[in-house]
């Protein structure tokens, strides 16, 4: 049976993206509402403390705390993740149009995401992934980040490896999946899904 697998940001949600023309930034007004450069909170945060909590090794709440300290910042962590998730919930609708129709036919589909746990739930419960997917498999959890082997043979082991259809935004993604047997689709728009063979094959 197929199985369908989407990435969260450049997929799923219009966020950050590896292609920059692509990009919606969630901290466009970081600065001008909490008074956090995103630039530093890219350097001091997402470049450093954020590698352990992305696979899980430490929670956000307290990384975030030491950055916001270290930067001698009065806004709280639950401010900041506040801010964070609600401005980095783009949802592609016209992504989730045809994913609805592809649940119509009974088709497993999964998510496969780079997260920590915080945003995984609120992807999950506030955004409501959960109408949609059967399951979502994300790094915190997992223990591993996309593209290690190691994260894409978790997903095997749970749905099977067999007639996987995966779509993501990341070169190095599409590449460690495919080597894990995948059928991986390098995506930048609906039409990536829109116009695939299988895709236009089950919704005709």
């Amino acid at each position: 049976m197929l199985k369908i697998v989407f990435d969260v940001d450049g997929v799923l949600i219009h966020g950050f993206h590896c292609d920059p023309k692509f990009t919606k930034r969630w901290d466009e007004h970081l600065e001008t509402e909490l008074e956090i450069s995103p630039n530093v909170m890219t350097d001091r945060f997402f470049n450093t403390l954020f590698a352990d909590v992305i696979i899980g090794k430490r929670d956000l709440k307290p990384a975030l705390q030491e950055f916001l300290n270290d930067i001698d910042s009065t806004v709280t962590p639950d401010h900041l993740i506040d801010f964070w998730m609600k401005n980095d919930s783009n949802i592609d609708e016209e992504l989730i149009d045809y994913i609805k129709r592809l649940k119509e036919k009974s088709i497993p589909l999964y998510v496969a995401t780079n997260q920590e746990h915080v945003r995984a739930n609120y992807l999950w419960n506030e955004l409501d992934f959960k109408a949609y997917f059967s399951d979502i498999f994300y790094s915190a959890k997992i223990g591993c980040a996309k593209p290690d082997p190691l994260y894409f043979s978790h997903i095997n082991n749970n749905i099977g490896k067999d007639n996987i259809l995966f779509f993501d935004d990341r070169e190095d993604n599409i590449e460690a999946a495919r080597e894990c047997g995948w059928n991986a689709v390098l995506y930048r728009d609906i039409n990536d899904l829109s116009n695939h063979p299988i895709i236009k094959d089950y919704l005709s």
